[in-house]
């Protein structure tokens, strides 16, 4: 909604890049325009029946100019974030008017937890931005409950049944309407060209379902705001993963309507003319574009393998409302490695014999060591008598045996041998790095394939006893159970950075807080299905994250590609990890442990629990990060060393590893993250915990060091796993028998909830420190706010004029948001300015300490990310950003690291891989000319005979011609009479100038 003084404001905001109080200024403008609406269109009453929170006095004094500020609460936020609730989050009446301001919104969400939770101390963190709901439950939760889903995110399984296949859209349809995403495995159902025993006919295979999925996506909005997101996920085991004989560009040309074909045809006759006339020349790429669509062929996009159904060109046309990943396990990421083949198998031949559950579906590898599920198989042999939780090497070995037999049974009754190197729908073999290749380049080339590292989890699971997760929620932070839902929320942990030094005392508090608000989403929750509230309410899984890591790193001066950093994003996720925990036992004693740890064995299906068991006993078996830690890590030779793969790494592999993997990958697949003195050092500066308190903690009290923030953390560092008993001893003294959730913790991307906290988003790096806006009055630089700051004070330190620092913004703008790209054009102008003082050292200083996502080796993307997953419950999202140039050698090594490194996702998008001008041929990267056709370069012998060849008249009017005294020179003039003042121009042979334009 347009307000009256738009074009003032977005002056303000460009003022502000040098006086930063213009976007005060900006912002009362905008809450000046808000503010009367809101007085003229508000009512207790939404249209959709919730409660609003009453309309505060300073809202109406200064719409009636009886206050000379707007609310404060409202100017606490970002004129961002203002303009981002304005879009999405803020009630509007039935005519769009608004009903509520920024604040209203923070204190209507608060509201509604006040059964919970102290609806004042909530609003106060929501209202500080050191906290954010993810937007669901910002969007429905009204003062009086809940309108929609609180929650952003479901998992849906799809069985291999038609009626499960509808009813799965049904779910997603519904789920989009009321505002979440959805995550997909379509593992179960039967690959292309199986039979169909009910119709006697084929099946179509995933890929062709795949697009039902999508096809609804783009009917359904997410709550009517925004189009929905959804996780598509097929596993390295089922045999559509790849198709050999599959050609892309014959899918393309084969989606197209008869007459665009007939068109395209017909433009490369007219392409295949121009070249033989010899006169001008076309663009190759445009030439082979033409060339490999018009010469059609069989393949259609339901014949795509998994991993090639975005493989250019159909990555812009082939179901684009999905990220699609592949469910690569450990015994498959071995097979890569050793350069074995690799079976795929047609999961109905793993049916189990009495509930027909697809055993393969639900399957755990043990091919690179057992992780803690191998510990608990042994002690508790009765965990595989559940067919939601097998070992992929028992169950793949029975499977295809009885695929192989399958095969030789069709021989006898069709006469045709099919070989397992032939693709087929029963099982076949296929080299692992050749499948392993079409994922790096495709990912290399588009973005997708993304990897779900699937073992990576069920591992380490933290409810095994419940059975094997094979599906995760759109963005990959959530490993999810069938109708499991993302219930997330977000610190601001640069709101914590106070002198150089992270508040731990009041991080702790405002944990526990949020801790409480974010159990009672679960039983205040509103969902669309109520398979859903089952799910939700017997593992009660909630996902606290952490945002605003860039700008924490910014404030205590540590370089996002710097051990030093590592190191900080690891100690922070140990502190949400911990202290999330023992609220999580707390509440375990106050309200009751989860459900799920009184059932021994759980149907996803009915979604019944079938065997009931005892909380002292599954509590054992529960495995949260702080356990994983325990494993998985330990400091030698003054290293961090993380251990998840026993493995060897060869020498041709190694080569492949980019930039300073190669050095942090060791030849037992371990990773050194980072020093054992960084970890002491920034341990000790930043948050003040020292080893010395780890010895302090083993003889307190539980109580007592339960509750000293700093000793907590201590021995989430040093001794993870002392940490997890401290806390079990102190829930049962308080009397529960088990915490009140399953998991705690994950991170999340926080795209629009990080621009309403005012942080950076998620454990990205800056993806610029510079860019230009477009808005609908007009555009404008937008600079990340800590590097606006630290500019402004070195410009005025040095006392250089705002004309340098317009230079400096300007400069790093036209390098995609790079200081570091554009330090020498930088120094080059300021220099022609004769600014040679500090102000230039400064400009380097911030070049090291402000980079964006794409300045730095791939390392770090993976350390920060693998160091956030030693201390997360569940997964991370974040995407590893590569710049234009990067070869696909790094996508390699961002995937084969990250599974190295325990990571549960990983994703990968190189700039500018989906442009428009950009086109891929074979793997190879070719950009489309800006012009297509051009006028061939001729020597002057043959642009002499072309002339002498060509008659070029033009009338003239004879006065022009008088007036042109070179006329007459230069061309044959022919005194013809034309029935006009006019005679003729004529460039022949006996012309002096043969190559002038007549």
């Amino acid at each position: 909604m347009a307000g009256n003084t738009d074009k003032q404001q977005l002056e303000l905001i460009k003022e502000s890049l040098y006086r930063p109080e213009a976007e005060e200024e900006a912002k009362q403008l905008l809450l000046g325009d808000i503010y009367p609406i809101v007085v003229r269109s508000y009512r207790r009453t939404a249209p959709n029946g919730g409660k609003l929170a009453e309309l505060p006095d300073c809202v109406k004094a200064y719409a009636e100019s009886r206050d000379s500020e707007p609310c404060r609460d409202d100017m606490g936020f970002t004129y961002n974030a203002i303009r981002v609730l304005m879009a999405r989050y803020m009630t509007r009446n039935e005519y769009g008017a608004f009903m509520e301001t920024p604040s209203m919104v923070m204190r209507r969400v608060a509201l509604g937890f006040r059964s919970r939770v102290d609806p004042e101390e909530l609003y106060r963190l929501l209202i500080a931005r050191r906290f954010m709901f993810n937007s669901p439950t910002l969007f429905n939760m009204y003062a009086d409950g809940a309108r929609g889903t609180l929650s952003a995110c479901y998992v849906t399984l799809v069985y291999d049944d038609m009626r499960a296949i509808m009813d799965a859209a049904t779910v997603q349809a519904m789920t989009f309407k009321w505002g979440g995403g959805q995550g997909f495995s379509f593992s179960e159902l039967r690959p292309r060209w199986d039979i169909v025993r009910g119709t006697s006919g084929y099946a179509s295979g995933p890929l062709s379902f795949i697009q039902i999925y999508d096809v609804v996506t783009e009917m359904v909005k997410q709550g009517g705001k925004r189009r929905g997101a959804n996780m598509g996920i097929l596993h390295v085991w089922h045999p559509d993963i790849i198709n050999p004989d599959f050609d892309p560009w014959a899918a393309l040309w084969n989606k197209l309507p008869p007459q665009l074909q007939s068109l395209l045809r017909q433009l490369k006759e007219i392409v295949d003319a121009i070249e033989r006339d010899g006169e001008y020349e076309v663009d190759t790429a445009v030439k082979e574009m033409l060339e490999r669509l018009t010469r059609g062929g069989w393949s259609t996009v339901e014949d795509a393998g998994f991993i090639q159904a975005k493989e250019p060109p159909l990555q812009d046309v082939n179901i684009t409302n999905f990220n699609i990943s592949v469910g690569a396990n450990d015994a498959f990421m071995k097979a890569v490695l050793e350069d074995k083949e690799w079976w795929m198998i047609n999961p109905r031949y793993s049916a189990d014999s009495k509930t027909g559950i697809y055993r393969l579906h639900y399957s755990v590898s043990m091919a690179t060591g057992s992780g803690r599920l191998g510990k608990l198989v042994e002690k508790y042999s009765w965990l595989l008598d559940n067919p939601y939780l097998n070992i992929y090497e028992e169950v793949a070995e029975e499977a295809r045996a009885k695929a192989l037999a399958a095969l030789k049974e069709q021989a006898k009754y069709t006469g045709w041998e099919i070989q397992p190197d032939t693709k087929n729908p029963h099982t076949w073999r296929y080299p692992a790095r050749k499948i392993w290749e079409k994922i790096v380049e495709n990912a290399w080339a588009g973005g997708d394939p993304g990897l779900i590292f699937i073992d990576n989890h069920n591992k380490w699971s933290p409810t095994p006893w419940l059975g094997a997760v094979n599906a995760t929620n759109p963005c990959g932070e959530q490993p999810l159970y069938p109708f499991e839902s993302c219930n997330l929320g977000s610190m601001s942990i640069e709101k914590y950075i106070v002198g150089g030094r992270f508040d731990i005392d009041k991080f702790m508090h405002d944990v526990q807080v949020v801790i409480d608000a974010m159990d009672a989403v679960i039983d205040l929750n509103n969902h669309p299905d109520p398979r859903q509230d089952i799910a939700n309410k017997l593992t009660r899984k909630i996902g606290l994250g952490v945002m605003g890591l860039a700008d924490a790193l910014a404030r205590l001066g540590y370089p996002y590609d710097s051990d030093e950093a590592v190191a900080f994003t690891m100690i922070v996720m140990a502190a949400l990890e911990v202290y999330s925990w023992k609220r999580s036992w707390e509440l375990g004693a106050k309200l009751g442990h989860a459900p799920a740890f009184e059932c021994k064995r759980y149907d996803w299906r009915s979604m019944k629990c079938l065997e009931k068991g005892e909380p002292e006993e599954l509590v054992e078996l529960h495995t949260p990060a702080l356990v994983k830690a325990g494993e998985v890590a330990r400091f030698e030779n003054g290293w961090l060393k993380l251990h998840y793969h026993k493995v060897e790494i060869s020498d041709d592999v190694r080569e492949k590893l980019a930039g300073a993997a190669k050095e942090r990958v060791e030849l037992d697949g371990a990773v050194k993250l980072v020093p054992e003195y960084v970890v002491e050092r920034v341990a000790s500066e930043v948050f003040g915990v020292e080893r010395r308190h780890v010895w302090e903690a083993l003889k307190l009290h539980p109580v007592k060091a339960a509750n000293s923030p700093r000793h907590l953390l201590a021995l989430a560092i040093w001794m993870p796993q002392a940490a997890w008993e401290l806390l079990k001893s102190y829930g049962r003294l308080l009397g529960a028998k088990a915490p009140r959730n399953t998991v705690t913790t994950t991170v999340a991307p926080t795209g629009t909830i990080s621009i309403i906290a005012g942080t950076s988003s998620g454990i990205e790096p800056y993806f610029a420190l510079v860019y230009r806006r477009v808005v609908a009055v007009g555009e404008f630089l937008e600079v990340v706010r800590p590097f606006r700051e630290k500019l402004l004070e070195a410009a005025a330190r040095y006392k250089v004029p705002e004309e340098a620092v317009k230079v400096v913004y300007e400069t790093i703008s036209k390098h995609k948001g790079s200081l570091r790209w554009a330090l020498d054009e930088i120094r080059d102008k300021l220099m022609q300015m004769g600014i040679m003082n500090g102000f230039l050292a400064e400009i380097e200083r911030l070049a090291r300490l402000f980079t964006m996502s794409m300045d730095f080796d791939v390392w770090y993307h993976l350390a920060h990310q693998i160091a956030a997953q030693l201390y997360v419950d569940q997964a991370i999202s974040k995407t590893i950003n590569l710049r234009k140039e990067a070869g696909k050698e790094e996508v390699y090594t961002a995937y084969l690291v990250a599974w190295l490194g325990g990571l549960k996702g990983v994703t990968v998008y190189r700039d500018e891989s989906k442009g428009v001008q950009v086109i891929y041929f074979g793997g190879e990267q070719k950009s489309l000319s800006a012009k297509p056709i051009k006028r061939r370069k001729k020597s002057q012998e043959q642009s002499r005979r072309k002339m002498r060849m060509m008659h070029l008249k033009k009338k003239i009017r004879r006065e022009d011609l008088e007036a042109d005294e070179k006329a007459r020179e230069l061309f044959e003039v022919k005194e013809a009479a034309t029935g006009s003042d006019e005679v003729v121009v004529e460039l022949t042979e006996n012309s002096t100038c043969k190559t002038c334009e007549v």
